[in-house]
């Protein structure tokens, strides 16, 4: 810990922004009073971090769990001021300790919004940045730095926000990073949920089938026989009958898939482009229709495989696999490493952190840097414009849409990622 705190300190050089982090975090540091800083005015005209607002955006599918997170009939939001701090407050609240260590993940996030507070820095933002635990035994947040707080990011886990969103001041609101469970919250809470969920990207994947498909195009569900079908799989079948959509099945067990070949030949189109969906979270299963699907290509067939981020998690499916099926993911999260930006973030966080960003630093700094933005351009009362901004960052994308009724609001935008034949790999939102 005390080599985080060198690292740290030497990441705040680099900033244009005063940096505070709760004194229990850094073993052998005391926390003293701070001295004065010279702060610099936010930019309150164009924002390069926030684009103009994007119209169209999906609703999220907002379910109620419990009695405890019902919605309310009426939502009277107060009157927006642009109240623009010269300094703005922002405040981590994260689990840095799992199971009596380190955890890992959140201390990557913390880095990720690290460098995006040094990068806004050097646009002209101000930002007093504090970070604070609230792992089991640490007293996490006070109500005095949560009323002063602009901006609050955390905590992470569904069960922690509900227990603590309570605590929020009126007027603030609580951004949920990681965890989609979040979503039910927004109804009645003052929530903002960052992370798309999977039925997100399950509609935008029945979406992206409808705008491909042509008139020879044959569309077809690969289910695996032997198991219970899971939820994944009744909701491929659901959403696909919902939306008319007309489609063939093949059904297979696992240990028929040498010889179920020429049935994903004879319900192949002969002239046009078969459009699979693989209703299975079976990695051996998934891998072998994958197989099977591949087999097509190579026989002279069109074919083109959709699906969720869920399907490039499985490590035995190798990549080139995917750049031979054509596969179209809708994803919530993707970093395109052939892009300048995601290129300079990573020999960034090499550079201070003497480590390779993973997904929680991506992460950490899209949601840093959006959020601080919308401060910056909307001032203290943001929340009350979170569904009128869109911006793209490095691994994930930001376009939220406020339910009717509902207290906050929740993230919709997913990206579409295409494996293309030349192993090229294609990002498109």
């Amino acid at each position: 810990m005390k080599r985080l705190a060198l690292i740290l300190a030497f990441t705040l050089g680099l900033a244009s922004f005063d940096a505070a982090a709760q004194w229990y975090l850094f073993p052998g540091f005391s926390k003293k009073a701070k001295t004065d800083t010279t702060a610099v005015q936010p930019v309150t005209g164009k924002e390069e971090q926030v684009s103009e607002p994007v119209i169209g955006a999906v609703s999220p599918e907002i379910t109620e769990e419990s009695a405890a997170v019902e919605a309310t009939d009426t939502v009277q939001y107060p009157v927006f001021i642009q109240d623009i701090p010269e300094t703005i407050s922002l405040s981590l609240l994260l689990p840095f300790e799992s199971k009596g260590k380190l955890n890992s993940g959140m201390m990557e996030f913390y880095s990720g919004a690290l460098l995006a507070a040094r990068d806004l820095g050097r646009k002209g933002i101000s930002i007093d940045f504090n970070v604070y635990d609230c792992s089991a035994g640490h007293p996490g947040i006070s109500d005095w730095a949560l009323e002063n707080t602009d901006v609050l990011i955390g905590p992470i886990a569904y069960n922690d926000i509900l227990q603590r969103v309570d605590a929020i001041p009126e007027g603030k609101f609580a951004v949920s990073p990681l965890d989609a469970q979040a979503v039910q919250l927004v109804r009645s809470f003052p929530v903002i949920q960052a992370a798309a969920g999977s039925e997100l990207q399950m509609e935008e994947m029945f979406r992206w089938i409808l705008e491909d498909r042509e008139f020879q195009d044959r569309i077809v569900v690969v289910r695996e026989t032997g198991t219970e079908a899971g939820e994944y799989e009744n909701a491929v079948i659901a959403g696909l009958d919902s939306l008319g959509i007309n489609y063939s099945t093949i059904t297979y067990g696992i240990l028929q898939g040498l010889r179920i070949g020429s049935e994903f030949l004879s319900k192949s189109s002969h002239d046009g482009t078969t459009r699979f969906i693989i209703a299975s979270e079976n990695e051996s299963f998934v891998g072998d229709a994958v197989r099977n699907i591949g087999l097509l290509q190579h026989k002279g067939r069109q074919v083109a495989l959709y699906g969720t981020s869920k399907l490039r998690s499985y490590p035995s499916i190798e990549t080139d696999d995917f750049h031979t099926v054509g596969l179209r993911l809708a994803a919530n999260y993707y970093a395109d490493y052939n892009d300048p930006d995601v290129k300079a973030f990573v020999l960034a966080y090499r550079t201070l952190f003497n480590a390779e960003p993973g997904s929680f630093a991506f992460s950490g700094y899209d949601i840093t840097k959006h959020f601080v933005s919308l401060c910056a351009r909307y001032g203290r009362n943001w929340a009350l414009r979170v569904d009128e901004a869109f911006s793209r960052g490095l691994y994930s994308d930001f376009s939220f849409t406020r339910p009717e009724g509902a207290v906050g609001a929740a993230n919709t935008a997913v990206r579409r990622v295409v494996y293309n034949p030349d192993f090229t790999i294609s990002i498109s939102r």
